[in-house]
């Protein structure tokens, strides 16, 4: 039995989680506008997990939208968004990659964690993780230097290391990262 495509997000209007509580939603971009629930369903291996999709307003020229996905579970979304990391769709205008990321992260400030060596991290886009290896919050906006696992699919042997701006990453479990000193 296939869930309501008219049933809302998760954080839609909802209140702040507690800061227990991981995201359960994820924001989908790169899907082609030709594309319904059917798609959607069909390039899950369990799309029994999937309890909502809510189809984004079309941007104006683009052959591509988004959507937000809602899943029963944090870990069904983040096994959903390990396996967008590597998709790549045919398109009339060509092959994309499906880039999603959690559409509901904390939105406390309380929920937040402050940036720190040693921490660990993943891009919000790519869903690489690695170590804080340094902190820059002279910079604007802040930067952390972070050492990728090794063992990705670019065809990599070892670990890539560079600075990411803070507001492109966030911890492992999906916290946003406060660009302030850990140790105020």
């Amino acid at each position: 039995l296939a869930p309501s495509a008219s049933a809302p997000p998760r954080s839609a209007g909802a209140a702040a989680a507690p800061a227990a509580a991981k995201p359960t939603d994820l924001y989908v971009s790169e899907v082609p506008v030709e594309w319904s629930d059917t798609e959607l369903y069909g390039i899950h291996k369990n799309a029994t997990t999937i309890t909502g999709i809510k189809w984004l307003q079309k941007r104006p020229g683009n052959r591509t939208r988004p959507v937000i996905i809602h899943y029963a579970s944090h870990a069904a979304a983040a096994a959903a968004s390990q396996a967008f990391a590597s998709r790549v769709v045919d398109t009339p205008t060509g092959q994309r990659r499906l880039e999603a990321w959690y559409a509901d992260p904390p939105k406390r400030q309380q929920d937040a964690v402050p940036a720190a060596e040693g921490l660990r991290v993943r891009d919000r886009q790519t869903w690489r993780a690695g170590a804080v290896t340094a902190v820059d919050l002279t910079s604007s906006p802040a930067r952390l230097r972070v050492r990728f696992d090794g063992g990705g699919g670019g065809g990599g042997s070892g670990r890539e290391e560079s600075w990411h701006p803070v507001d492109k990453l966030e911890t492992e479990e999906g916290f946003k990262l406060l660009a302030t000193s850990a140790h105020t």
